[in-house]
Parts: C-alpha cells; structure tokens; sequence
C-alpha cells in the first residue's frame, strides 16, 4: 500500500494562474520523499491538497488508499505547515495537551507531553511559553504538534527553514529517527544537501510540472557530468567553453568536466587541437548539480528514473 498516490494533480487560480500540472507520484510506506523546486514552483499547492486544505482543479490525490480531504485521510496526517502562527503566551506543553484534545484522543497527560518534548530535544520547555522559543525550538514544537495523533505520514513544508547550521543537522537527524520509528515522511525543502543525505526517493517540480522522480541513487547516476584529464592541454581546455559552454575548466591540472550530452564534442574538438586525452571518468554530482540540470531541462526530464 502506498501511503500517498497523486494521479494528475492540477490547480489552477482564477483563468492564468496554474500552480500545479498533471503532477503524478507516489511515496511509499515507511520511505523519505523529498519535494524540491525554485520558489512558487508548487510545493506547498501539492503539500495543501494532500492535508485537504486546497481541493485540486483537476486530478486526484489519495493517502492510504483515502482521498485526500477526507477525515479518514486525515486522521493519518501530521502536517507541519512552513508558516505556523502559534498562540505564544501559552506554555508550550499546555497548548500540545489543547491540540491533542481537538485530535479526538484523550489528554495526554503531563508525562506523554515529556515523552514527546522528549523526542524532538525539547525536554524540560513545557512551563516555557512560546514567545520565548527560538527559531529552532518552534520548529522542534511544530513538529512536535505533527506528532500529536501519532498519525503514520507526516507532511511537512520547509521543516528547516530559517534554522543555522547547527539546528539543520539536528532536525534532520530527528527526521531519520521518526522514519526508524516507522514513520513515512515527504518533506520539501530548499537544503539540498540534507535531501541527498536523508531521503529515499526524490520529486522535482518546475513552474507546477513534475520534471524528474526517482531514487536519489538513480538521479545521481544518471545526471554524473565526465571529467577529461588532458596533456598537454592548457591552451587547448582554456579554448573549450564555446565547444562545451557548461564546462568547469581546470587549466593548471589539465582536466575539465562535461555533462555528458557534450562529452563527444569535447573530446572531438581536443583531439583536432592535437590534445592527448589521458583519462575520461564519470564524476558523481550532488544533488545541487542534477536539480539545476533538470530545472534546465525542464518537462520530458521525468521519464528518467525508476517510477513516478
């Protein structure tokens, strides 16, 4: 079963403005799926019509099986909104305790609210108010309110913005734990490089169209740009860019790296300079690398990888 299956998802505003275009994926139970894109790219449209606070224009959307929307979808969500508005002259363990009585399960109760705080490294800041939280901390309470239910998908939008360096790898190591715990997690987020390391499997939107979703193993094996190692070959790498214009020319270590669609032009426009060519070898990019390669390449890009 999967814990999210979104069949042609569409949404438009007024007569122009599209957010979202026949956007289909999956996220399966248990796994990590990371939602990425440029800002007003659709992330948080799709996010709001998976939590039912936004109906599609066109298209479907079901979360264990329930259409999205639904209280029985619902009832298997914690969300996260990237935007949370808190009353913050409320102690914060008082306010979880208000917000499980509206999940329809009985009070927690002063030690289940500690276990919880717990969880998310907030132990010993029930008394305290929110007004006097952090950044950090009032992502760790927010993400303490998505727990509340103890629902089995947790949707969560930018669960890292605004957080330092320090905050960031804390909360995506809480992240990792939760999806031990049995969680299934889709998360966006503009740190890439958390996404690489955490997730299982990865969306790319670009202007509301889904342009690539695969394994991050498939992504990064695809999109490698190959470094040429060139000798000599000063003068000749320095005169590559209009052969290969995304090149990233190494002069003093004769190398240059090529995406692979202009490997061939490259090697052929070295080899007419009389340049010997040493040594070809696929480099593995970042996640950073293949997100700006298929926002360039925009639709089509999503027929590579494993499945939507």
């Amino acid at each position: 079963m999967n814990a999210v299956q979104a069949d042609q998802l569409g949404k438009t505003y007024g007569k122009t403005g599209r957010a979202l275009e026949e956007v289909s994926f999956s996220v399966e139970k248990g796994e990590i799926f990371g939602f990425i894109g440029g800002n007003g790219a659709g992330k948080t449209t799709a996010i709001k019509i998976l939590v039912g606070l936004v109906n599609p224009s066109h298209g479907s959307a079901l979360i264990f099986e329930h259409p999205a929307g639904t209280r029985e979808a619902k009832e298997k969500i914690g969300y996260l909104p990237e935007v949370s508005n808190y009353p913050d002259w409320i102690p914060s363990g008082r306010l979880l305790d208000f917000y499980a009585s509206l999940s329809h399960s009985s009070p927690p109760g002063k030690e289940w609210i500690s276990s919880l705080f717990s969880l998310v490294g907030l132990s010993g800041k029930e008394k305290i108010p929110l007004r006097q939280f952090s950044k950090g901390m009032m992502q760790r309470f927010g993400l303490a309110q998505s727990l509340v239910g103890d629902a089995p998908l947790l949707l969560l939008d930018e669960p890292t913005s605004g957080l330092d360096p320090q905050a960031q790898r804390e909360m995506k190591d809480l992240l990792l734990s939760l999806r031990e715990k049995g969680k299934t997690l889709f998360f966006s987020s503009h740190q890439l490089s958390h996404v690489e390391e955490i997730c299982d499997r990865i969306g790319i939107l670009k202007d509301g169209r889904l342009v690539a979703c695969a394994s991050v193993t498939s992504l990064l094996d695809q999109e490698g740009p190959f470094e040429i190692t060139a000798s000599p070959g000063t003068e000749a790498l320095a005169g590559i860019a209009p052969v290969a214009p995304q090149a990233r020319v190494a002069v003093m270590d004769g190398k240059v790296l090529v995406p692979q669609e202009q490997l061939i032009p490259a090697l052929e426009f070295l080899r007419a300079k009389g340049v010997h060519i040493q040594g070809v070898e696929k480099k593995r990019p970042s996640l950073e690398d293949v997100f700006l390669n298929m926002v360039r390449k925009g639709p089509g890009a999503n027929e590579k990888g494993d499945r939507p």
